[in-house]
């Protein structure tokens, strides 16, 4: 006969699981530009945490974890301040392409001296100021794979993605692991 206790783990794994998922859908919808494939990746990296923060137990006080409970709040309120950082590196890193509404371009840094080329610098000095840099981009019909390089230097472009990149994954990692603490903080009380 199965056990009730690992009844009741099974059923609270799956949840911790299934909580992955409403992150996983708004992380799909916002995924870097430079990698957009990432979020199938990142599904099977938190099912992966998920799956190794409930089935890990540890032998000895020294390898001992924090409680769940504390170690899961402390990941998910990391995982909502990465979500805010990559919200505004999208905002400020990223171009809507305004016929589709569906596709994003990575740029640089925005408005900064520093990350624009000499065409760059001429549209915010001269010919378009006050406008937004999709302005820019609508000026000279950027829209292509390549156009944003016209404007941002390409080493800015890659910089702005790659910390994108990495905000995204560490948000996610984080969302996934302070759900996985929680599932085992609630199993490990309904199984006693």
């Amino acid at each position: 006969m199965i056990d009730r206790k690992f009844i009741g783990r099974l059923k609270w794994f799956g949840a911790g699981s299934a909580n992955i998922i409403p992150g996983f859908s708004w992380f799909i919808l916002l995924s870097p530009p430079l990698f957009p494939k990432i979020g199938i990746i990142m599904s099977a990296l938190g099912l992966a945490i998920t799956y190794i923060i409930y089935a890990y137990t540890p032998k000895s006080d020294f390898g001992r974890l924090p409680s769940p409970i504390r170690a899961g709040i402390r990941c998910i309120m990391g995982a909502l301040c990465l979500i805010l950082i990559y919200v505004l590196l999208l905002n400020c890193c990223t171009v809507l392409d305004p016929q589709s509404e569906e596709v994003r371009f990575q740029i640089g840094f925005g408005r900064q001296d520093w990350s624009l080329t000499e065409l760059g610098l001429k549209y915010k000095r001269e010919l378009l100021p006050t406008e937004p840099v999709v302005k820019w981009m609508e000026a000279d019909a950027l829209f292509y794979r390549g156009g944003p390089e016209k404007l941002w230097k390409s080493w800015t472009i890659l910089a702005a993605g790659t910390i994108m990149i990495v905000t995204f994954v560490f948000a996610f990692s984080l969302w996934a692991t302070g759900f996985a603490f929680l599932a085992k903080h609630k199993g490990q009380n309904r199984a006693k």
